[in-house]
């Protein structure tokens, strides 16, 4: 993939993230950092955070837990990661919300 497709894509996907945190009153952090062999990105927020059983279908296209929701956002997000050969996990943000890690190749 061309260089500049790249950086349209990582920005899409951080855009993707970052829709997916907002809400009412919740902040969305992001942060960046380049380890040895990849670059990784967490965005969190501060809101009620992700059910057990909503986590296993996060990426699954259609899938929305917000009443507005299309359901791709993450869908989307999904897939570039894996265009990438990236990685991506969600974790809790404690005390409360949710964290997303997506770790791709330096």
């Amino acid at each position: 993939m061309p260089a500049l497709a790249c950086r349209t894509r990582r920005c899409q996907l951080q855009l993707q993230l970052v829709g997916a945190g907002r809400g009412r009153e919740r902040r969305v952090g992001v942060f960046a950092h380049r380890l040895r062999a990849h670059h990784a990105r967490r965005t969190v927020d501060d809101g009620p955070g992700i059910s057990p059983e909503d986590r296993d279908k996060l990426f699954v296209p259609h899938f929305s837990t917000k009443k507005r929701g299309s359901g791709l956002g993450l869908a989307i997000v999904s897939r570039i990661v894996q265009e990438h050969q990236g990685v991506i996990r969600v974790e809790d943000n404690r005390p409360h919300g949710v964290r997303f890690v997506v770790e791709l190749p330096a």
